[in-house]
């Protein structure tokens, strides 16, 4: 699938980004899963993070989950705790509490990083009346995220048959809408596994 990226005046294509983290998601899941093979991931989640200064990935599996759902239940009702915790990615602590939300080394991202702060730099060139511009470059980062998680969907990275079927994709922009990550929920899933697996995510949100 592909869609037009390049929606702001004077900015280049986002083929590169795509690219560049196509291979460093691919990367991160590799490293991981050659030191936990037995582990079942039931989300996967493209961010981005500081605003649209560089990608995150995010991936959770029930037990991580589970010591979520203990920590948060000091402070959360049971009820609010399950689903608030079950879907928000910013919620999903690897190692220290609070201290790491993404899974893996996510070095092989770093050159998103790079890539979208010279963009940055360049919409000033591309604005010089000052025009606000982070509506439309929130547009076109997360058209990005979303042919990202295809093509990575494509190769199967997030396994075939069942197994993709009992597991959630979506990407989200730190400080925006949810209604972005609701889009990429119904883009990046069919109906299928939303009605049977996933029914309560965006009371979740």
């Amino acid at each position: 699938m592909s869609r037009p990226l390049n929606k702001i005046a004077k900015l280049p294509s986002f083929e590169p980004l795509i690219t560049m983290t196509v291979s460093g998601i691919e990367s991160i899941l590799a490293n991981y899963r050659e030191e936990h093979s037995d582990t079942d991931f039931y989300a996967y989640v493209l961010t981005t993070y500081g605003g649209l200064e560089g990608f995150g990935f995010h991936a959770n599996d029930e037990e991580t989950y589970e010591k979520t759902l203990i920590q948060a239940g000091t402070y959360e009702s049971p009820k609010r705790a399950k689903k608030y915790n079950e879907f928000n990615y910013y919620k999903w602590f690897w190692g220290e509490w609070e201290k790491k939300e993404y899974i893996g080394n996510q070095d092989p991202l770093n050159a998103s990083y790079k890539w979208l702060t010279e963009i940055y730099e360049m919409l000033d060139d591309a604005y010089p009346d000052g025009e606000n511009w982070f509506e439309e470059m929130t547009r076109a980062t997360h058209d990005a995220m979303i042919e990202i998680l295809i093509r990575l969907d494509n190769k199967q990275v997030f396994g075939i048959g069942d197994d993709r079927k009992k597991c959630l994709i979506y990407a989200g922009v730190y400080d925006s809408e949810d209604d972005l990550i609701k889009r990429s929920l119904r883009e990046l899933n069919t109906p299928q596994n939303l009605a049977e697996n996933w029914p309560n995510f965006e009371e979740g949100l």
